[in-house]
């Protein structure tokens, strides 16, 4: 049953994630991580403040027992509490600016929707995850476990009803002799995602107003889980909940799983309205079938189909990320805005079926060294696998009154000591796990992409909070605390979580150990911008920005755009920087480029001296080198004295760059070294324009 619980609460995320795909800019594995984080940050992190109230309410008053402290809170400070929990992993990355200007208000939405998720799926397992043995198979499809809430069975549903529920529950009810069960939308997942809503407009909000609108979505998420709170606080005191408070919840029933439609609406709509002014302002980050007319869906699903699973996956991360760049709307060219570009550029020259071959790709994907890097790396993920293997088969294949018998096999003896060896080992890999991505951080703080780095923040909060709590348990369970016993004691705790006073001690190992297997080897998706550096293919070169925004797909566009031969040409032809091949005029023209780079705030082109920048070309005139990227994403070529050797070449290779960077929409320069002949500066005054021709040196 759990592995449906867990199926319900992932499937309301992957709702939201699918409608606001067109617009966010966070990819799935940073949606994934935030339902983990709901698991094992907001939800760790919610309990301790919330036991740390109760504690503190209970000296105060100098009550004996924690019931009134509890029942005083449970509608008062646990719904704020909570709602802020969920949102913390978002308000600590947002802590970054670059992370906080890259996330869309669609991006904090499903966010939070995801924390919340997490953390009602949390709230569940506490409370179900050891109710196998007296669950019953319920005729119309799912199973019934006695004990619920007043006169009602908890219902788990069967696939069907999970898949045909919008934002389902992770458990539903059944009252007594109701022929149908009732399976609501995911409260917790709601108020998650108005709560990331509120987030959003108070981080990035555009105006003081809009972002103080920000506290009407947080406000409503919280006042709604108060008044949910309140109804069962005075059913347990009173046996009934006041009218008011039942005819009011019953009024948000009837709209509760539409108030994430209209709060994607506000997202969507604001998020629209950016990009669509991004796009404006950002021509040279377009594909040159937009700037001629065709959407960018048309243009990117184009090329999309060129060669199936490379280029998909490049249009996506390429889409996912100039939408970052348009929520973050620079005033002048940065770090990312270069590199949208350039890999605009790169999807440009390789938009066409001929440059694609899958046996080059792969034998450029064979040969990276950073990809070789990974494959040896894949060893390391048996290690989760093998150290969570007893808590999913405990917690998950147990979970069915058919194999409620292997529960018990956890729950003593051999087995619990098998869960508890693994959780040892799990929470020394989780804490190396921890110090590799604090080693990693500086790293992703670099790049222009703020979605790595939202990531690892993610994962460091989540990673915090299952480290805290495997350490507990153990501590616990050297202290004498059995396998049966209660993780916390029912005199002690009334609390927080009503579920928590379930959890037995192995449960909550097995819980605890999952998380294991949640929190995959960290630093294995950075290799390629870790070990890899700047990616390299022939004439091709990317930089280390480019190639963490593609990955592994940086590989197989290089093969495309670089002209496909480097694998079985490794020499490639003097840069045109350089003047007759030797190697040092190679250094003289290198030298030329970097600083001509400095000068323009821009980039060099060539992977290293005497090798040739990248290849433009003319239909039935030829092709040049690209010698710089200026900062604005002009076409830059470099040159000296020599080039006054050959003018009519000189003038063939300016006019081929000059219509290269006219189709491109961007422009055409010529940068000549003092001394070179004026017969070559006049002629290139003539093609790229006067004014586009500099001396310098």
């Amino acid at each position: 049953m759990t592995f449906i619980m867990a199926a319900a609460a992932l499937y309301g995320v992957l709702q939201l994630g699918l409608l606001t795909w067109p617009l966010r800019s966070a990819g799935w594995g940073v949606v994934l991580a935030s339902l983990v984080v709901g698991i094992y940050g907001s939800g760790v992190a919610a309990i301790a403040a919330e036991y740390a109230a109760v504690r503190g309410y209970t000296a105060a008053s100098g009550e004996r027992t924690l019931d009134p402290a509890v029942d005083a809170l449970s509608y008062t400070l646990v719904p704020v509490v909570e709602e802020l929990a969920k949102i913390a992993p978002l308000l600590i990355a947002g802590i970054n600016v670059k992370v906080r200007r890259q996330l869309g208000l669609s991006d904090h939405l499903v966010l939070g929707a995801g924390a919340g998720a997490g953390f009602g799926l949390l709230e569940v397992l506490l409370g179900r995850v050891t109710d196998a043995q007296k669950a019953e198979v319920f005729p119309a499809g799912g199973w019934l476990i006695p004990g619920g809430i007043s006169l009602d069975l908890t219902y788990v549903p069967d696939w069907s009803e999970v898949l045909t529920t919008w934002l389902p529950a992770s458990i539903g009810t059944v009252s007594i002799g109701a022929l149908s069960p009732e399976l609501g939308a995911s409260l917790h997942l709601v108020w998650g995602a108005l709560a990331g809503l509120g987030a959003g407009l108070l981080l990035r909000g555009p105006g003081a107003g809009m972002r103080l609108a920000g506290l009407i979505p947080l406000g409503l998420a919280i006042g709604h889980h108060a008044l949910f709170n309140y109804s069962g606080y005075a059913a347990r005191r009173d046996g009934d909940p006041p009218g008011w408070a039942a005819d009011m919840l019953q009024r948000l029933a009837d709209v509760l799983g539409w108030l994430p439609v209209a709060a994607l609406a506000i997202a969507m709509t604001l998020d629209y309205r950016q990009v669509r002014r991004g796009r404006r302002a950002m021509p040279h980050t377009l594909l040159t079938a937009e700037r001629q007319g065709r959407t960018g869906t048309a243009a990117l699903a184009a090329f999309a189909a060129c060669c199936l699973p490379w280029t998909g996956t490049i249009a996506v991360r390429y889409a996912r990320t100039r939408r970052a760049l348009f929520y973050t709307a620079p005033r002048e060219p940065d770090d990312l805005h270069r590199t949208v570009a350039e890999v605009a550029q790169r999807i440009d020259e390789a938009n066409r079926d001929e440059a694609w071959d899958a046996k080059r790709v792969r034998a450029h994907l064979k040969a990276d060294p950073a990809g070789r890097t990974v494959r040896r790396r894949r060893w390391l993920y048996l290690i989760p696998l093998l150290l969570a293997a007893p808590a999913v088969l405990a917690l998950g294949v147990g979970s069915y009154p058919e194999t409620a018998d292997l529960q018990n096999r956890f729950a003593s003896g051999t087995g619990y000591i098998l869960l508890l060896a693994c959780a040892n080992a799990g929470l020394a890999w989780l804490i190396l796990q921890t110090v590799l991505m604090l080693r990693t951080r500086r790293t992703l703080t670099d790049l222009p992409q703020g979605e790595p780095l939202t990531l690892l923040h993610l994962r460091l909060y989540g990673t915090v909070g299952a480290v805290i709590v495997s350490a507990l348990l153990l501590a616990l369970r050297m202290k004498g605390y059995e396998a049966d016993d209660r993780v916390v004691d029912p005199v002690v705790t009334a609390t927080l979580f009503a579920a928590l006073m379930e959890a037995l001690m192995w449960a909550g190992v097995a819980l605890a150990l999952a998380s294991v297997f949640l929190f995959p080897p960290a630093g294995g998706a950075l290799a390629f911008v870790t070990v890899g550096g700047a990616m390299r293919v022939g004439t091709f070169a990317l930089s280390t920005g480019g190639r963490a925004l593609l990955g592994s797909s940086a590989v197989a566009l290089a093969s495309a755009a670089g002209g496909g031969d480097a694998v079985d040409r490794p020499r490639q032809e003097p840069s045109t920087g350089g003047e007759g091949g030797k190697p040092h005029s190679d250094r003289v023209g290198a030298r030329r480029e970097e600083k001509v780079a400095e000068l323009t705030d821009g980039r060099v082109t060539a992977a290293e001296p005497g090798k040739r920048g990248m290849v433009v070309k003319q239909p039935n005139a030829g092709s040049t080198d690209v010698d710089v990227i200026a900062g604005d994403g002009s076409y830059v070529a470099v040159g000296g004295p020599a080039k006054a050797k050959d003018l009519a070449k000189l003038g063939q290779k300016l006019n081929i760059l000059k219509y290269a960077a006219r189709q491109r929409g961007v422009g055409a320069q010529a940068y000549f070294e003092r001394g070179t002949p004026d017969a070559a500066v006049n002629l290139a005054k003539r093609i790229p324009g006067d004014g586009n021709v500099r001396i310098f040196g």
